[in-house]
C-alpha cells in the first residue's frame, strides 16, 4: 500500500478527548504512524502476523496494521486508560476493524495486570508501539520495551533520538545479551500544543524507530519483571 493512502486512511482516527499528562498521552500523527508501519512491513513483520500495541491509546497503529493485513483476529491493543480504550473502540468500529482491546497497566504492581494477560497464553509475532517517552515518569519507556519483549520476539518502538545512546548503552533496554537492538529509521514527531504548559503551537521532536529482537527464548521472566 502506498504511504499516502495509508496516511489518508489513518487521518480518520480520532484522538484523545482529554489527554492525560500523567500518562504522557499524545496522538501518533497519521504520517508518522504510516511511516512506522511501512518500515515494519519491509521486515516482513506485519502481514499475516498477530500484532500487539502496548499503550495503544486511541488505536492509530492498530488501525494501520489492519490495513497492512496483519491478523486482526489474533491482534490486540493494551492500555491502562479506559477513556482511551473507549475512543479506540469507537475508532475500530467506525473503520470496521476487529481487534481485541484489553485494559491492563504494565507499570503498577511490577506489571502484574500485564503479566496476567501473558499468563492467559497471549502470544504475538510483533509488538508495534509508541510508548511514553519517560519525560514525566523517568524510565517508563524502557519498561515498556521489556514488557513488550515478553509479548513477542520482535518489538518496534519509537523513542526520542536524544535517548538513543542511553537506550543502546543499557543493553537493549535493560534486557542484556538476550536482545538485539537497532535503530532502523529516524523520524520527526510533530506534537501540537496539548497541555496547558505548552507555549508553542507545535514542536517537532526527533525520534528513532527501534527494532528489538530476542536472540532466544531464555529469561522471559526477566524481560517481564526486570
Amino acid at each position: 500500500m502506498k504511504l499516502r493512502h495509508l496516511e489518508s486512511f489513518l487521518s480518520q482516527v480520532d484522538g484523545f478527548e482529554a489527554p492525560k499528562w500523567g500518562l504522557e498521552q499524545y496522538l501518533t500523527p497519521p504520517h508518522l504512524a504510516a511511516r512506522v508501519l511501512h518500515c515494519v512491513a519491509s521486515y516482513d513483520d506485519l502481514e499475516g502476523c498477530a500484532v500487539a500495541d502496548l499503550g495503544c491509546g486511541t488505536g492509530m497503529l492498530l488501525a494501520g496494521a489492519a490495513l497492512m493485513d496483519c491478523d486482526e483476529a489474533l491482534s490486540v491493543g493494551v492500555d491502562a486508560d479506559p477513556d482511551a480504550l473507549s475512543t479506540a473502540r469507537g475508532n475500530l468500529d467506525k473503520l470496521e476493524l476487529n481487534f481485541s482491546l484489553l485494559q491492563a497497566d504494565i507499570v503498577v504492581n511490577n506489571g502484574l495486570p500485564f503479566r496476567r494477560v501473558i499468563s492467559e497464553g497471549s502470544n504475538f509475532d510483533t509488538v508495534i508501539m509508541n510508548p511514553p517517552f519517560g519525560t514525566k515518569n523517568q524510565g517508563v519507556d524502557m519498561l515498556f520495551v521489556r514488557r513488550a519483549l515478553a509479548f513477542a520476539p520482535i518489538v518496534y518502538s519509537l523513542h526520542k533520538t536524544s535517548t538513543r545512546d542511553f537506550l543502546m548503552g543499557c543493553g537493549a533496554a535493560g534486557c542484556g545479551k538476550h536482545v538485539q537492538a537497532e535503530v532502523i529509521a529516524n523520524m520527526q514527531f510533530e506534537i501540537p500544543a496539548t497541555y496547558s504548559f505548552h507555549k508553542q503551537k507545535s514542536v517537532n521532536i526527533d525520534v528513532d524507530l527501534f527494532r528489538f529482537s530476542r536472540r532466544n527464548s531464555e529469561d522471559m521472566e526477566e524481560a517481564i519483571t526486570g
